[in-house]
């Protein structure tokens, strides 16, 4: 007779998520990052906001 391992449903998992991978050419999603990733220039807000432990300008 097998013996089984107890299951718990209550045990926490992670699954690994390519977020590219996943974003369907055509959607909301995919034009929210491409807006994000490729047209905003956000060089000029990196002097503002940093979380390194320096202070901001």
């Amino acid at each position: 007779m097998p013996r089984h391992k107890h299951y718990d449903y209550n045990q926490t998992s992670m699954a690994l998520i390519n977020f590219e991978e996943q974003i369907q050419l055509g959607t909301f999603e995919y034009a929210l990052h491409h807006l994000i990733s490729d047209r905003l220039d956000l060089p000029p807000l990196d002097d503002s906001y940093c979380n390194d432990g320096k202070s901001g300008g």
